[in-house]
């Protein structure tokens, strides 16, 4: 399983570059999808090692908020319930986002880094 997290941290990272490059959202529910497998990997790598320090956890959190920021700091106007395409809005992704680094950080009970994402407007 750790081979497997290391897989998904590179395309989790590759997805993260390509990402920030790309215009407009289209890419949302793929970053979608890498968070969540990225997430649950990370989980189960750390729980196949046995140790209760979250190695895995703890590096996976870093990458979602590298997505975070990429999907926050786009810089096009958001527009609710816009469509998928190459003109919307990235931030259209904040929220899920948010979302698995709640429950990663209530995970490694580091609620006090649930203020970094609570602050944006």
């Amino acid at each position: 399983m750790e081979k497997c997290y290391e897989y998904q941290s590179n395309l989790h990272s590759a997805i993260n570059l390509n990402f920030s490059n790309s215009a407009g959202n289209w890419l949302v529910p793929a970053l979608h999808t890498v968070c969540k497998t990225t997430h649950a990997v990370a989980v189960k790598a750390d729980e196949q090692m046995g140790n209760n320090d979250w190695v895995k956890l703890q590096t996976a959190v870093t990458l979602l908020q590298e997505s975070f920021s990429k999907a926050l700091n786009d810089r096009t106007e958001y527009v609710p319930n816009a469509p998928l395409d190459e003109e919307g809005s990235k931030k259209a992704g904040v929220l899920f986002i948010v979302n698995q680094l709640f429950s990663m950080y209530f995970r490694l009970n580091t609620l006090r880094l649930c203020k970094n994402l609570l602050r944006y407007d």
